[in-house]
């Protein structure tokens, strides 16, 4: 095949399974150290005992995530997706159409992963404060109302870009890229 009959790469995509490459292994590694870090403190009698006291302060709905399953699995789900993340950015880099759909997919179980996991955490954090009384500490409102708003935020501008994403790798200018 003559080179000049390959279609153009388009900066774009290289861009994207660039940045998404250097992403996906930067997470993967912090999933990684966040879980054997949360496997080797979880074993410690000094969390064990604080989490037998927190347990007293239970919110309905609270806490869940920070007990050593919801830990074990929430690392476990991102190191998955970072992994996913890692190969679906080679196949995005090396024009695959596995790669390209790949991404699609990755793209959508990071932000139905950041949603997920961010109003896991505010529900944790909000259960606690509430149940410790520390609701009437100056700011803690407020506080807690910016981070609910910037988990929020950020999953819908998550979802937006995974719908940007859909629609940049579906144009049939940029399909033909990919074999």
């Amino acid at each position: 095949m003559n080179p000049t009959d390959s279609p153009p790469r388009s900066l774009l995509v290289t861009l994207i399974g660039i940045f998404s490459l250097l992403g996906s292994v930067t997470f993967f590694f912090g999933d990684l150290f966040g879980s054997v870090t949360a496997f080797y403190i979880m074993r410690s009698p000094d969390f064990q005992m604080a989490l037998r006291e927190l347990r007293n302060y239970r919110p309905s709905g609270g806490l869940s995530i920070i007990s050593p399953e919801g830990m074990l699995i929430s690392s476990a789900a991102g190191l998955i997706i970072s992994a996913a993340g890692i190969v679906a950015s080679i196949g995005l880099l090396i024009r695959k159409n596995w790669g390209r759909i790949a991404f699609i997919v990755v793209v959508w179980l990071q932000a139905v992963y950041f949603a997920v996991v961010g109003a896991l955490g505010m529900s944790a954090v909000s259960g606690i404060t509430s149940q410790l009384g520390l609701d009437g500490i100056t700011g803690m409102g407020p506080m807690r109302r910016v981070a609910g708003l910037m988990t929020i935020g950020g999953s819908i501008l998550l979802m937006l870009l995974a719908m940007l994403v859909l629609w940049g790798l579906s144009r049939e200018k940029i399909r033909k890229e990919f074999v």
